[in-house]
Order: C-alpha cells, then sequence, then structure tokens
C-alpha cells in the first residue's frame, strides 16, 4: 500500500509542457486518451475552492480499452495537513493502489483494474470503476481513517476493439476474449482421441515384446526350454551316479559310505574266512571220551 502525504497548493499541478497547456479540453465520450489533457482552469478553480474531495477526472468519464494513463488531481486544503491519501477501485478487501509517482497526478487505469470493475447487464462491452479516497488523519497518537467518494470511471470496448482483440492476444481475460470454434474444439478432441489410441496400441506392441515388465510369448517359450534343458541335466547326472556306486548286493549300509570303506570290509570278511577254513584243517575235533563206568 502506497501512501501520498498532503501536498501544499503551490505543487498542486504538475509542470505540463506546451503541449499539454494547449489542449485543456474534457474527456470526450469513450476517449483513447491519445490527445486528451487535463482542463487546467477548472482544476485550478476546484483546488481554490476546495469544496470537493477530487478535481479530475470527472464523474463519469468514459475511457475506452485498451485503457491508459488518467491524470488525477484533488484539493489539498479539502484534506487535513498531516492526512496521508490513498485511492482504492470498488471497494476491495485489498487495496488496489495505482498511484504510479509520489505526486499522485498519474492514475494508471490498466488491465487489472478492467478485470476488476464491475459489469453493467444492459451493455455487456461497459464496466465501472468507483474510485475511493481514503484519508489516514492523524488524530494524537493514532491514525483515524476517512473515506471519500471520488469519481466513477466507465471503461468501454468500442465495436472495432473488439473485432481487433479477436485477431489479436487480449490482456483481459474476459467474456469479449476469443474462444475456439465449435469444430476447432471438436478437431482437437478427436485428434486427442487417436493419440491415445495410437498410444495404447504401441503400449500393447510393446508388452508383447517384453519390454514393459511382464513377459512375452517368446520369452516365457525360451524360459521353458531352459527349464527342461535342467532338468535333463539333472536327471542325467543322477542316472551316471547310480550305475557307478550301485552295490551288486541289496545294501544294508546306507549310501553315503564310500567304495573304500566297503573293499577294506570285505576284505576283512574274506581273512576271517580262510581264517576259520585254516582251524579246521590243522587240529582235530577234540574227542570226548564216555565217563568211566562206576564199579561197585
Amino acid at each position: 500500500m502506497v501512501y501520498l502525504q498532503h501536498r501544499s497548493r503551490n505543487s498542486s499541478l504538475s509542470p505540463l509542457d506546451p503541449a499539454d497547456k494547449a489542449h485543456t479540453n474534457r474527456l470526450p465520450a469513450c476517449d483513447n486518451l491519445a490527445n486528451s489533457r487535463p482542463d487546467l482552469a477548472a482544476i485550478r478553480t476546484c483546488q481554490d475552492e476546495a469544496k470537493t474531495p477530487y478535481c479530475w477526472p470527472p464523474n463519469g468519464t468514459r475511457i475506452c480499452i485498451p485503457p491508459r494513463d488518467v491524470s488525477f488531481y484533488w484539493p489539498p486544503s479539502y484534506y487535513d495537513e498531516t492526512s496521508y491519501l490513498y485511492l482504492n477501485y470498488n471497494q476491495r478487501s485489498t487495496p488496489n493502489q495505482s498511484i504510479q509517482d509520489a505526486s499522485g497526478e498519474r492514475l494508471n487505469v490498466g488491465a487489472s483494474t478492467y478485470i476488476m470493475a464491475d459489469e453493467n447487464p444492459d451493455r455487456p462491452n461497459e464496466r465501472a470503476v468507483k474510485i475511493t479516497i481514503h484519508e489516514k488523519r492523524r488524530v494524537y497518537d493514532s491514525l483515524v481513517e476517512i473515506v471519500h467518494q471520488g469519481p466513477t470511471l466507465i471503461l468501454e470496448m468500442p465495436d472495432d476493439t473488439t473485432a481487433e482483440t479477436s485477431a489479436t492476444a487480449s490482456p483481459f481475460p474476459d467474456k469479449h476474449s476469443p474462444r475456439l470454434a465449435p469444430g476447432t474444439i471438436a478437431g482437437v478432441v478427436f485428434g486427442a482421441l487417436v493419440a491415445a489410441i495410437l498410444l495404447g496400441m504401441l503400449c500393447f506392441s510393446c508388452c508383447g515384446r517384453g519390454c514393459c515388465g511382464t513377459m512375452g510369448d517368446a520369452e516365457r517359450k525360451r524360459a521353458r526350454r531352459q527349464q527342461a534343458l535342467h532338468e535333463q541335466r539333472e536327471m542325467d547326472e543322477a542316472k551316471i551316479g547310480d550305475v557307478a556306486t550301485a552295490p551288486t548286493r541289496a545294501a544294508v549300509r546306507p549310501l553315503s559310505i564310500s567304495s573304500d570303506d566297503i573293499r577294506v570290509m570285505g576284505e576283512r570278511v574274506q581273512q576271517q574266512r580262510h581264517g576259520v577254513m585254516r582251524a579246521d584243517t590243522s587240529e582235530p575235533p577234540p574227542y570226548d571220551a564216555p565217563p568211566p563206568k562206576y564199579i561197585p
């Protein structure tokens, strides 16, 4: 928020060049502000009398779109010497101050002002901007705010401006902005549908080749062949192991016993058998004589 301190009466008018002094006509209806200048005589009289809160622009001034800078003047002696002044449009919650310099003599009526302006239901190409002047007056150690009614500006969009705006980019996002034709909208929608269908077909084809994170038919067949070869290899190795380690008789020991242990145990059994046979042939069996008969 920018506050403007009260100025003296001698500094109420800004210095104007000779071209400004030569044009002292009021703003005509729907003026494009290209050659219009403020009425300096009327402004000076207004400031001397100090009966109204503002002097320029007049109430109901019609401004053509696109808007430009408008000179704004007020009578300094109308307000307290210690007051600060600022402007607000349409009593918005946030003051939309648009004073360009500290003098407060240039009021910028731009695109944001047009957007926030009140619409006229009877004339769609017009919008009204109500300007209020807020005075911050110091009373002891505090500031008291006093609201003064300012002029109402009419922003008008001529027919030729509407046609020109439709061919170029408009800075105003309102109902006068160019819109797409129904045929153009249908073409855009149809193109979007075709693009979506082509994208779906591409994704489906890609997934069929296994590039979307899931296995395709070829990938599944290759995995099955590898699994079958692996199982066949395991079966062949198992068969070879059975032929090399299978015993000739029924196994009474766990298959975990090695062939060396079996050979050692077989030799021991053979040695025991040969020892029994030698004992039978070298020594006759003992003779057990019957006990003597008892003779009384």
